[in-house]
C-alpha cells in the first residue's frame, strides 16, 4: 500500500508561496529602510533553503557600519532586473551545491549571473564553483594539496557499500555526499556493516574513519574561514564524542581557555589552506579540520556556504566569540567592496572606519 503523505501538495505549495511572500515583502521593507542614492549589492536568497542566511552579518552592519548597510539590496529567488546600472556588486547567498541539489534555483541565479557578465557587475560565488562543494569532489582536490582528508567513495546500494567499506576497513562513515549536516552511521565490525544500509539518503558515500582523538580522550574540530587571500579562525569545538558538534561542546575554563588561544592566534595552516581555496576555486569557505593521532592536518570537507552563527549562539555563553566573529565580518565588507565597482571615494566612505 503507498505511503499517505500527511501534507497535500497543494498545502505545501501554498506553504511555500505564503513562506516566499512573507520574506519578500520583509526584504522591501527593510530595503526602503536602508535606501542609498548611490550604487547597490545586489543580494539575492532563496525563500526554502537558508532564506535567513548572512542576517547576522546585516544587523551587525546596521549596527556598527551603517553607511556599508545601505550598500545591501535584498531580493528574493527569482529576481527580475530591469536596471543593471544600479549595481556594483551581485551576491548570490544560495545552498551549495546549488546544481546538483536545487536546479530550479540554480538556473535562475545562473541567468542572473549571465546579465552581470554583459554589463560587468563582477560576482562573489558563483553557482558553478558551488558543485565543488560535493564531498567526494572536493576531498580528492584538497589532497592533491598535500593535505589528508577522508576517502570518499559514492555507494549506490547496499552491495556497493559493503564492497567499499570493505576496502576502507573498519570503522568506516556512511553518510550524505551533497550536505554538510545530517547524521553519520559509524561502522565498526561486520554486523554493523550487515546492519547499515544508503537506502535513507539521496547520495549516501562510504567514508574511510579517521581517528583524531587526541590524548586526552577528546575531539576537536577547527573551523577556518577563507575570505579572498585572508583567514581567519571561527571556532574550536572540543566533544567527548566522535562525532563534533556545537551544541555538544564541552564547556570548561580549559576548554574555553584553548578556544581563545586558537582565536587569537594565526592559523598555523593558512598556507596550505590558501591553496586548496585556490584549487577548489572558492571566494569564500570555511574549512573543518582536525589533527590526527600524528599530529597531521584531516580536512573534512569545504563550506563555501558556512553558516557564521545560528540560533543557539544566542546563548550569554558565545558572548566571547562576538569580537572573533565581527573581525570575519569586517573582513567579508572589505572583501565585498574591494570585489565591487565601487569607486576610490565611494570604497573609502564605506571601509573609512573598518579594520579588517
Amino acid at each position: 500500500m503507498p505511503d499517505i503523505p500527511t501534507t497535500s501538495p497543494g498545502t505545501r505549495s501554498s506553504g511555500r508561496l505564503i513562506s516566499h511572500l512573507r520574506y519578500t515583502v520583509r526584504d522591501r521593507i527593510r530595503n526602503v529602510g536602508y535606501r542609498g542614492g548611490g550604487p547597490r549589492f545586489l543580494v539575492v536568497r532563496d525563500s526554502q533553503h537558508q532564506p535567513s542566511h548572512n542576517d547576522h552579518f546585516l544587523a551587525y552592519l546596521a549596527r556598527s557600519r551603517p553607511a556599508a548597510r545601505k550598500l545591501f539590496e535584498l531580493h528574493r529567488l527569482p529576481c527580475r532586473v530591469r536596471d543593471w546600472s544600479r549595481y556594483a556588486l551581485f551576491l548570490p547567498w544560495v545552498q551549495d551545491p546549488l546544481r546538483e541539489r536545487f536546479p530550479a534555483v540554480y538556473a535562475q541565479v545562473r541567468a542572473l549571473e549571465q546579465a552581470c557578465t554583459a554589463k560587468e557587475v563582477p560576482v562573489v560565488s558563483p553557482a558553478d564553483s558551488l558543485s565543488r562543494s560535493i564531498k567526494s569532489v572536493a576531498l580528492p582536490i584538497i589532497r592533491a594539496c598535500g593535505v589528508r582528508t577522508a576517502e570518499a567513495v559514492p555507494v549506490g546500494d547496499v552491495g556497493e557499500l559493503r564492497r567499499v567499506a570493505a576496502s576502507l576497513g573498519f570503522p568506516s562513515l556512511l553518510r550524505e555526499d551533497r550536505v554538510h549536516s545530517g547524521e553519520m552511521t559509524l561502522i565498526r565490525d561486520d554486523a554493523e556493516l550487515e546492519a547499515a544500509s544508503p537506502d535513507g539518503l539521496d547520495h549516501p558515500i562510504a567514508m574511510e574513519y579517521i581517528d583524531v582523538r587526541s590524548s586526552d580522550g577528546f575531539y576537536r574540530k577547527y573551523r577556518y574561514v577563507m575570505i579572498g587571500d585572508v583567514g581567519f579562525p571561527r571556532h574550536l569545538i572540543v566533544s567527548r564524542s566522535w562525532l563534533v558538534r556545537a551544541r555538544d561542546r564541552i564547556r570548561t575554563p580549559a576548554v574555553l581557555e584553548e578556544e581563545l588561544a586558537y582565536l587569537g592566534a594565526e592559523d598555523p595552516n593558512h598556507e596550505v589552506l590558501r591553496r586548496a581555496q585556490r584549487a577548489l576555486g572558492f571566494d569564500v569557505v570555511a574549512f573543518d579540520y582536525s589533527y590526527d593521532r600524528d599530529g597531521r592536518l584531516v580536512v573534512w570537507e569545504p563550506n563555501p556556504f558556512a553558516n557564521l552563527w545560528q540560533g543557539f549562539n544566542r546563548d550569554p555563553y558565545y558572548g566571547y566569540q562576538q569580537p572573533f566573529l565581527e573581525r570575519i565580518y569586517d573582513a567579508m565588507l572589505t572583501y565585498y567592496v574591494e570585489r565591487s565597482r565601487l569607486d576610490a571615494a565611494e570604497r573609502a566612505c564605506v571601509l573609512g572606519s573598518v579594520v579588517a
